[in-house]
């Protein structure tokens, strides 16, 4: 909350400078970001690889035993220290039931092939320096542009927001890391379930003469039961049977809502939907979206509906893609701008693309529907525009 008053309070001064174009700048450069920490590593364990046999098995694309097949190599040991750092961090990973990188490091293992093969040779220390620069220019340009008191209540105001976007940021990251250790829990529960789920389905086959029954319960499939339901059956007032029940039902639901678009926002019970904002005239078409990270950019646009497509991403081109946590911000640094359908200058992707020193432009609406695989895209993550320069065939 304090981070959006903060915000929204500094927008307003500027907003009658024509500054407000510089809050990216203010935003980028902070530092102790772990989400950016974490692909800064990732990167940099990227450019450690210097044995043949790790780069055989990174281009392979078979991942399986990796422990067995990189034993005794540097990198094994630099890549076991990396999962004990980040292992809890996954896709999508606020929803408990996805697995974490400590369990499928298979998306690292693909990011690492990519930066291995990327022409791209960036120095953490040149991008941090160029942001603490740009953002010094925009305090000296607001000293000299805005009156007294205005200044000093945006320069108070600056710091706090710095600070409450990194609170934000490293908050969550804290957060799924708790997940992290729940999900340990639930499964060692579930796996308790899958026995005693597979004992039922051995007695009605073989005591009861039953020729078919319904497929035992999964480990995973804890994930299906709501908190209620788990009770009642841990206090056996809820037979296996009828969890069991619960959870197919759960598991269908589930599916029914994957098939809808629910809209983002709902003003009481009234679902609102974004308009789509278009600047055109009679050779520009100007998408409207929020500026996320400063920069400029033009270059391809590559639709990514999928982290695991990184390696159809070059490094001259632009990521587009509906929306990111921070199992995608690893692209980021295999990329030359991002422009995302969902978000605001708050959320992860733009936290992070500031961090990294990417040209980023978010909440743009109906982006998909304007946007192909292809297009020549000019983004300013400044301004918060997305200018299709021109469309592919």
């Amino acid at each position: 909350m304090y981070l959006a008053i903060f915000l929204g309070a500094i927008k307003e001064i500027l907003k009658k400078f024509q500054l407000e174009n510089k809050i990216p700048a203010l935003l980028g450069g902070l530092g102790n970001i772990v989400t950016a920490d974490q692909d800064w590593e990732l990167w940099e364990l990227s450019q450690s690889i210097d044995e043949d046999r790790v780069l055989q098995f990174l281009n392979s694309g078979d991942f399986s035993n990796f422990s067995e097949k990189l034993e005794n190599s540097k990198f094994l040991g630099k890549f076991e220290n990396f999962i004990l750092k980040y292992g809890w961090r996954s896709s999508h990973e606020l929803e408990m039931s996805n697995l974490r990188w400590r369990e499928n490091p298979t998306i690292l293992f693909q990011t690492l092939a990519s930066y291995v093969n990327s022409t791209f040779k960036l120095k953490k220390d040149v991008v941090e320096k160029n942001r603490r620069e740009e953002k010094i220019q925009v305090e000296n340009e607001i000293r000299e542009k805005i009156p007294f008191l205005q200044k000093k209540m945006v320069l108070w105001a600056i710091p706090n927001l710095q600070q409450l976007s990194r609170l934000r940021e490293n908050g969550k990251a804290a957060f799924v890391r708790v997940l992290g250790v729940e999900r340990m829990c639930l499964l060692k529960l579930g796996k308790f379930l899958q026995v005693e789920s597979q004992l039922q389905v051995e007695k009605m086959l073989q005591v009861e003469n039953i020729s078919q029954v319904e497929n035992g319960l999964q480990a995973d499939d804890i994930f299906h039961a709501n908190f209620h339901d788990l009770c009642k059956f841990w206090k056996s007032e809820m037979t296996l049977d009828e969890f069991s029940a619960k959870i197919r039902g759960n598991k269908i639901q589930l599916e029914k809502w994957k098939r809808m678009s629910p809209p983002d926002v709902f003003l009481g019970t009234q679902p609102i939907y974004p308009i789509v904002d278009i600047s055109s005239s009679d050779d520009r078409k100007i998408l409207l979206g929020t500026g996320g990270s400063a920069g400029k950019f033009r270059g391809r646009s590559r639709v990514l509906r999928n982290v695991a497509e990184i390696s159809r991403l070059d490094p001259m081109d632009i990521l587009v893609t509906s929306t990111t946590d921070p199992s995608w911000t690893p692209l980021f640094l295999k990329c030359s701008g991002v422009v995302v359908e969902r978000g605001g200058m708050l959320s992860h992707g733009a936290i992070v693309a500031r961090e990294l020193g990417i040209p980023a432009v978010v909440g743009v609406a109906g982006l998909f529907s304007q946007v192909e695989d292809g297009d020549i895209l000019e983004i300013d993550g400044s301004l918060g525009t997305v200018e299709i320069i021109s469309q592919s065939a």
